[in-house]
């Protein structure tokens, strides 16, 4: 199954992001993004200065740390984090 790392599909990952009442910036500037933990409150930052799939990748790895339920989601939803698992598994050995 090939991922198209477009605008509609991280429009989707922020759909989920909401859906799991995650709080979302979305801001351009000199960072990385990633997840945090702000006044209790768990945060998602994305750099729009980054292309589309260094986006939706960083985006997916903060979702799947926040333990999403796979029952929810469609085939290639489900296909993207399982890949995004298997990756961080091949980068810790």
């Amino acid at each position: 199954m090939k991922i198209n790392y477009n605008k509609y599909f991280y429009n989707q990952l922020c759909d989920l992001a909401n859906s799991m009442q995650l709080k979302l910036i979305k801001g351009r500037g000199n960072f990385k993004g990633g997840a945090c933990l702000l006044k209790e409150e768990s945060v998602i930052v994305v750099n729009h200065n980054h292309p589309f799939e260094v986006r939706i990748i960083s985006l997916g790895q903060c979702l799947i740390e926040a333990e999403i339920d796979f029952s929810i989601l469609n085939k290639k939803m489900q296909f993207f984090f399982k890949k995004i698992i298997k990756n961080k598994e091949l980068d810790e050995r």
